[in-house]
């Protein structure tokens, strides 16, 4: 995990404490854990639109509180509102209010392809999100599809994306 943000247990004794803080311990137990794919600030499952065991589920974006790490606080609150109530409604807005968290997040974008490739036969560069040994050539696979020629091959990392990897190691051996 990365230093800046909580580990899943602190996440845990966070809720803990906004419940009994805020809600007098009313709120339904939830497991709160991190998940590393999703772009919004976090999620509220309820027993009808959960896939796990627990009947209630907070999961929150370890990328989008990576960039807005002083906000994982602010989202928590958030989704335990949504542990009660389902839509952003009046009455959300004023428990929102009440806990001093707010309606909405930023929104957390990414440009496109963390990886470059080029393609051994007309040499246009492409950028994917994959790592991927047999990507075709998808301006050459519509004419001769099936050589080894239109493959792309790997050539390198974008520099965003290299950049956002050496600061995130740079921040893991601060100790």
């Amino acid at each position: 995990m990365n230093p800046i943000l909580p580990d899943e247990r602190l996440l845990k004794k966070l809720f803990r404490h906004f419940n009994c803080l805020y809600w007098n311990n009313s709120l339904p137990d939830a497991p709160v854990r991190w998940n590393h794919s999703m772009l919004t600030a976090g999620r509220c499952y309820t027993s009808s639109t959960i896939y796990s065991t627990a009947e209630h589920e907070i999961v929150l974006s370890w990328k989008y509180h990576l960039h807005f790490p002083c906000e994982v606080r602010t989202s928590l609150k958030h989704e335990m509102i949504h542990l009660m109530i389902f839509n952003h409604d009046e009455q959300f807005q004023q428990e929102a209010a009440r806990v001093g968290t707010r309606i909405h997040s930023h929104i957390l974008t990414f440009p496109q392809g963390r990886y470059k490739y080029q393609c051994k036969r007309c040499r246009t560069i492409y950028d994917e999100d994959t790592v991927g040994l047999l990507l075709p050539c998808p301006r050459c696979q519509k004419t001769d599809f099936g050589k080894p020629s239109d493959l792309l091959e790997f050539i390198g990392m974008r520099q965003w994306y290299y950049n956002k990897l050496n600061s995130l190691s740079m921040l893991s051996t601060i100790g």
